[in-house]
C-alpha cells in the first residue's frame, strides 16, 4: 500500500507497575520522538475498579484457567451477561489521568480482563468515526514500537480486510493484544457484526474467532521479546531491521524490569543502529 497511515493505540492500566513503565520507560524512549508522517499515537484506559473489583476479576480469570469444566460453566455465565452488552459501546472522553504529549482517552467502562472487549469496541468505534488512518495497531505498556519499521511493514500490506499481528503460539488462530494490526475495512465489519465477538471466550481468542467467521484470514507479523538486559546486548542489526514491535517480558508482576530493558534497547537503537 502506498503512503499508509497508522493509529498506534496503547492500552494502559492505571496502577503499578504499568504507570511507572509508561512514564519512565515509554515516555523517555520511543514516545519521546515525534512520529513520522503517517503515524499517530494515542493512549487509552478504562475506569479503575478498586481492590474488590480487581480481586473479583482475578477470581474470574482463575476460574477460566482452572479446568475445562469451570471454563465451560464460566463461558455460559459470561455469554448470558455479555451478549446483550455487545450492543453497547462505552463513552470516551479525554483522560485526566494520563499526562502525555500524545492524546489520552478514558473509556468509561470498568477496567478488567473480563471487559477488555468493550475497551476494544470503544477504541474501534472511535477509530472509524473520529479518525482517518488506514490501520489501527493495538499495543500495550510493555511494548516498544519502532515507527519507521512499522511504516515499512504496513507499506507492504493490503489494506483490504487485514487482521494480523503476533501469533502467541504455534497453531493459534488469533493474535495477541500487544501487537495487533487491523485495517479500516476489517474494523467496520467487526463493528457491524459485534455478535460474533463471543463474550464466552477471552478477548483475543474471541476476536480471532470473530474474524474467522467474517472470512478475514489471520496474517502473522513479527515481534521480538526481551526478558533481560543481556538480551538487548545480544540484539543484532539483522533482527532489529526485521521487527517494529519489541516486547519487554521481564520479572514478576511485583518486580518488573521493563524500564531498564526499554531504556537499554532505546540506547542501543539510537547509538548503534542509526
Amino acid at each position: 500500500m502506498k503512503n499508509p497511515t497508522v493509529l498506534v493505540a496503547i492500552g494502559h492500566g492505571l496502577y503499578e507497575p504499568w504507570l511507572n513503565i509508561l512514564y519512565e520507560g515509554q515516555e523517555k524512549t520511543w514516545l519521546h520522538a515525534e512520529p513520522p508522517l503517517g503515524v499517530s499515537t494515542i493512549h487509552y484506559h478504562g475506569s479503575p475498579v478498586g481492590k474488590i473489583g480487581w480481586k473479583l476479576d482475578r477470581l474470574h480469570e482463575w476460574l477460566r484457567w482452572k479446568n475445562r469444566w469451570f471454563a465451560t460453566f464460566l463461558r455460559l455465565i459470561d455469554r448470558i451477561r455479555g451478549v446483550p452488552l455487545l450492543l453497547f459501546i462505552p463513552r470516551i472522553s479525554t483522560s485526566k489521568e494520563i499526562k502525555s504529549s500524545h492524546l489520552a482517552l478514558h473509556i468509561h467502562f470498568p477496567d478488567t480482563y473480563q471487559n477488555v472487549r468493550w475497551k476494544d469496541l470503544a477504541i474501534l468505534n472511535y477509530f472509524i468515526n473520529e479518525r482517518s488512518e488506514d490501520f489501527i495497531l493495538f499495543t500495550t505498556t510493555s511494548s516498544y514500537i519502532h515507527y519507521a519499521h512499522l511504516i515499512e511493514r504496513v507499506s507492504g500490506l493490503d489494506a483490504q480486510d487485514f487482521y494480523g499481528g503476533v501469533v502467541p503460539y504455534e497453531g493459534a488462530k488469533f493474535v495477541a493484544g500487544n501487537n495487533r494490526l487491523i485495517s479500516r475495512s476489517a474494523v467496520v465489519k467487526l463493528l457491524n457484526h459485534r455478535s460474533y465477538f463471543d463474550p464466552g471466550y477471552i478477548e483475543d481468542v474471541a476476536m480471532g474467532k470473530a474474524f474467522e467467521r467474517l472470512k478475514i484470514k489471520l496474517d502473522s507479523l513479527p515481534s521480538w521479546n526481551f526478558t533481560d538486559i543481556q538480551g538487548v546486548e545480544t540484539l543484532t542489526e539483522e533482527i532489529f531491521l526485521k521487527n517494529y514491535h519489541f516486547r519487554m517480558k521481564s520479572g514478576s508482576f511485583g518486580n518488573r524490569l521493563d524500564v531498564p530493558i526499554m531504556l537499554s534497547l532505546h540506547n542501543k537503537i539510537v547509538n548503534e543502529f542509526k
